[in-house]
């Protein structure tokens, strides 16, 4: 929409954009349309609403370490993918997926990823061993 109401020449008029979002103050636009200035006033969608944040996941724990850390113990000291399955069954506190299983292990196996695996104790060792056996087999 654009209001004149006076004729001025193109040196002296000022061109004002506003947007919807932008034009707060209903009584300035008002006032410089009265004033003989162009206003242009774009309609646009407003922002659209950000979505509602999901709930943070828990941090997964095995043995009171992260389940990575776990993980990454267990490729280091050779445990098989099915081994690791069965003590992610049976020790984490939520269930973890596949891909995460298989990626803790990997990057167990290779110095380069296996920065922060977890120091476990010998009773957290022995309860490994006692549940699925040792590594490597």
């Amino acid at each position: 929409m654009t209001a004149k109401t006076s004729k001025t020449s193109k040196k002296t008029s000022k061109k004002i954009v506003k947007t919807v979002a932008q034009v707060t103050k209903p009584k300035k636009v008002l006032t410089e349309v009265l004033e003989g200035q162009d206003v242009v006033v774009k309609l646009v969608d407003a922002p659209a609403k950000k979505a509602p944040a999901k709930a943070a996941h828990a941090r997964v724990t095995i043995l009171e370490h992260s389940a990575t850390s776990f993980l990454k113990y267990l490729g280091r000291e050779g445990f098989s993918t099915a081994q690791a399955t069965r003590l992610a069954e049976k020790l984490a506190s939520a269930p973890l997926a596949a891909s995460t299983i298989a990626t803790g292990l990997s990057d167990g196996k290779n110095p380069k990823y296996n920065t922060n695996a977890a120091a476990l104790s010998e009773s957290d060792i022995a309860k490994i061993v006692k549940l699925v056996g040792k590594g490597g087999e």
